[in-house]
């Protein structure tokens, strides 16, 4: 819960020199977009590891919303 917290509004960007190959097919992803559901993920888990299931709710209609990474 707290890494989600911490990371949701986290700025992403490429490091272009600590890419792998594959990585490289994301360029044209909105990497904030990605972040923020993975962030939302994380946080839902880890509310629902604790049985906060109003807050792990909250963080999945917000995941839900936001849509697929692309």
């Amino acid at each position: 819960i707290e890494h989600g917290e911490k990371h949701l509004d986290d700025d992403c960007k490429i490091d272009y020199f600590a890419v792998s190959l594959p990585d490289l097919a994301i360029w044209e992803e909105d990497l904030n977009k990605r972040n923020k559901i993975h962030c939302y993920y994380v946080m839902a888990l880890g509310y629902t590891g604790i049985k906060a299931t109003g807050k792990a709710r909250d963080c999945m209609d917000k995941l839900l919303k936001m849509g697929s990474y692309t």
